[in-house]
């Protein structure tokens, strides 16, 4: 599946659907100028049979507190429809500012998108142990 590109906003999204998982790799910065179509754009992106939505932030070089709106936007987003959110590969300025203003703790962040893509394997395979030496109910 080719990457679409968002309308206004040609350096900012692309999007690749798979049946398992989305990727929407934002690029340039995330401020005032780009966020009204940015955000129009991850709305439309964020469907209700969507399971795993990866925000790739690897190529962002600046965010600031209203690509942050737009961020925490897409999380809430995400959570109406059930799926699970998981943002990859945030530069350092980034992962200051979420940091910084106590939303480090909100969002599921990995180093990069395969480490997104295996997150809910791993997750999955710490919950299992747990299970299989709980004591039997008798």
């Amino acid at each position: 599946m080719t990457p679409s590109h968002a309308r206004g906003a040609e350096q900012t999204l692309s999007v690749l659907r798979r049946p398992a998982y989305t990727v929407v790799r934002l690029r340039g910065e995330l401020d005032l100028a780009t966020a009204p179509p940015l955000r129009d754009r991850l709305s439309d992106v964020i469907r209700t049979d969507t399971r795993l939505l990866i925000l790739d932030l690897s190529a962002v070089s600046f965010c600031d507190a209203t690509g942050l709106t737009v961020l925490t936007g897409v999380r809430r987003r995400a959570s109406v429809v059930g799926a699970a959110l998981v943002v990859a590969a945030p530069c350092s300025q980034v992962t200051k500012l979420l940091r910084a203003t106590g939303l480090e703790r909100d969002f599921t962040i990995r180093a990069t998108v395969a480490d997104a893509l295996a997150w809910p394997l791993t997750r999955h395979a710490a919950i299992r142990p747990c299970r299989a030496q709980a004591p039997a109910l008798r």
